[in-house]
């Protein structure tokens, strides 16, 4: 199992045009969680590393927001190139930056809290 680990003091939640996104890092690295509202087009939540290439629908098994980090398991590899199964994100996050982190990945799991744990 490929991990990925990686720190940032950087955190965005966007709702807009039926679709919920978090996005946690920078441009030159990050992590992309988004799901659309719309049932038609609805395949789960999408995950992306860094690239376009690295990306893939439905394949969070589990999201743990702790403390001081966010950890994401996959059910499958994301992408054809990279192998990545897991991630650890290192936060360095404000009060505020962690209360929109929180209320976004509320936003992208809604319908599937099951996969969510949000920590103190």
């Amino acid at each position: 199992m490929r991990l990925v680990e990686f720190a940032t003091d950087q955190v965005a939640f966007v709702s807009e045009d039926g679709s919920e996104t978090v996005a946690i890092g920078a441009e030159e690295e990050y992590l992309l969680l988004s799901r659309t509202e719309d049932p038609d087009n609805e395949w789960g939540v999408y995950v992306e590393y860094t690239d376009e290439l690295d990306c893939a629908y439905d394949c969070v098994e589990t999201c743990v927001l702790c403390a001081d980090a966010l950890e994401v398991e996959l059910s499958k590899p994301l992408g054809p190139r990279s192998g990545v199964m897991a991630f650890r994100v290192v936060l360095s996050l404000s009060a505020s930056d962690r209360s929109v982190l929180e209320d976004g990945l509320r936003a992208v799991f809604r319908g599937r809290e099951r996969a969510l744990d949000i920590g103190a």
